[in-house]
């Protein structure tokens, strides 16, 4: 897991803006929006989350009004 994590990370770090928005969109709205649904265990993945994924799923728990664990 910590492979694929690191390369979103990379992908939102330097990425162009096609890439930064589905790695963001399609991967990690994803992950947030199954652990709020109970469907994926968030303390699972979370750790792996490098400094700006884990902005961006704290920023997307706030625009949605939820509370992943761990972050």
């Amino acid at each position: 897991m910590k492979t694929i994590f690191d390369l979103i990370e990379e992908l939102l770090t330097d990425g162009d803006q096609d890439v930064k928005d589905a790695a963001a969109t399609c991967f990690l709205e994803n992950l947030i929006n199954l652990a709020s649904a109970n469907k994926l265990f968030s303390p699972d993945f979370v750790p792996f989350l490098g400094t700006n994924s884990r902005a961006y799923c704290e920023a997307w728990d706030s625009f949605t009004g939820v509370k992943t664990e761990g972050l």
